[in-house]
C-alpha cells in the first residue's frame, strides 16, 4: 500500500473513532441529566427532589440542560421539576383580571375567586402554580419569595402554604345566634332595616331561609308591613325581599310626597308672615 493510501485509511480509522467518541459523549450528556432529573433517593417519592438530607444546593437540579432546545431550563425556585416542566405560553393572560392579595383581605376569597379563574382557562396544575404569584401583592410576593426551593410540588400545597401563612387575615362566618337582637328602631326606616338585616345575614354561615325569614318578621316594629307580611307569609327569602322592596318604595314615595308637602307649607307661612309684617 502507497503512502496516500495509509493516509487515506488513517483518516477513515480518525472519522471512525470521533464518530464513536461523540455518541458515548451524547449518551453521557443524556443519562447524566436523567440521573439529575429523575433520580429517586431512599425516602423520597418518584419525581421530587431529594428533600430528606443535605441542603436545597446540594439536591438542586444541574442546571443548563434542557429536554428540548428553547423549551426548558431547570430554575432554583419554590416550585419543583414536574411544575417547573408545565410551561405557561409566551403572552398567556387571565381571563379575568384580579386585584393583587394584600393581607387586610379575605385570603379564602382569593382562593376562590382564583379558582374560578382558572378553571375558565382549563389550566393544568402546574400552570395554576406558576399564575397564582401574579395575583398577589407586596407582602404575596415576599412570602412567595421565602418559600424554600424546590418544595411545592402541586397546587394544593401551595395553597395550604398560602392560607398558613395569611391565616390571621380569614373571616370566619358567625353563628345565626348574632341575628336574635335585631330590631327595628322607632324612627328607623324600613330600607335602613333591611340594610342593617342583609350586613348581619351576610356575616352567618348557611342561614336557611325558614330562619332568616322569621327573624326579618319578628324585628319590624308593629305596623302595617308588619301586619302584611304575616298575612303575605312568604316561603322564601327571595319572596320576603320582593314583598318589601314593594312597601320600601311606597315608603320612599310617602317621604318624598311629604317632603313636598311640608316645603309647599313653609312658603305658604314665609308668605303669610310677610303679608302680615307689610300689613
Amino acid at each position: 500500500m502507497g503512502a496516500t493510501g495509509q493516509t487515506f485509511q488513517a483518516m477513515d480509522i480518525m472519522s471512525i473513532f470521533r464518530g464513536m467518541m461523540k455518541e458515548q459523549t451524547e449518551s453521557l450528556r443524556r443519562e447524566f441529566q436523567s440521573l439529575s432529573a429523575h433520580s429517586t433517593p431512599q425516602g423520597s417519592n418518584p419525581g421530587r427532589p431529594n428533600t430528606t438530607a443535605g441542603s436545597a444546593q446540594e439536591n438542586a437540579p444541574a442546571a443548563g440542560f434542557e429536554d428540548e432546545p428553547g423549551t426548558f431550563i431547570p430554575q432554583k425556585g419554590p416550585f419543583a421539576l414536574s411544575i417547573q416542566r408545565d410551561i405557561v405560553p409566551q403572552g398567556f393572560k387571565m381571563p379575568v383580571k384580579m386585584a393583587p392579595y394584600e393581607p387586610a383581605a379575605d385570603p379564602i376569597l382569593h382562593l376562590k375567586a382564583f379558582q374560578a379563574n382558572v378553571q375558565l382557562a382549563s389550566l393544568t396544575e402546574g400552570k395554576k402554580c406558576k399564575l397564582f404569584p401574579t395575583t398577589l401583592g407586596q407582602e404575596g410576593l415576599h412570602w412567595y419569595a421565602r418559600l424554600p426551593d424546590y418544595s411545592i410540588h402541586n397546587f394544593d400545597e401551595l395553597e395550604a402554604a398560602f392560607l398558613k401563612r395569611f391565616a390571621t387575615s380569614i373571616v370566619y362566618k358567625k353563628p345565626s345566634t348574632v341575628m336574635a337582637d335585631l330590631i327595628q328602631g322607632s324612627s328607623e326606616s324600613l330600607r335602613d332595616f333591611l340594610k342593617r338585616f342583609s350586613e348581619r345575614y351576610h356575616e352567618v354561615e348557611d342561614l336557611e331561609d325558614s330562619v332568616a325569614i322569621h327573624v326579618f318578621k319578628q324585628g319590624l316594629r308593629p305596623g302595617k308591613v308588619s301586619n302584611e307580611l304575616a298575612l303575605a307569609n312568604p316561603k322564601t327569602l327571595d319572596a320576603l325581599l320582593k314583598q318589601v322592596s314593594d312597601f320600601i318604595l311606597k315608603e320612599d314615595n310617602q317621604l318624598a310626597s311629604e317632603s313636598r308637602f311640608g316645603k309647599l307649607q313653609d312658603i305658604t307661612d314665609l308668605r303669610d308672615e310677610v303679608d302680615h309684617t307689610s300689613g
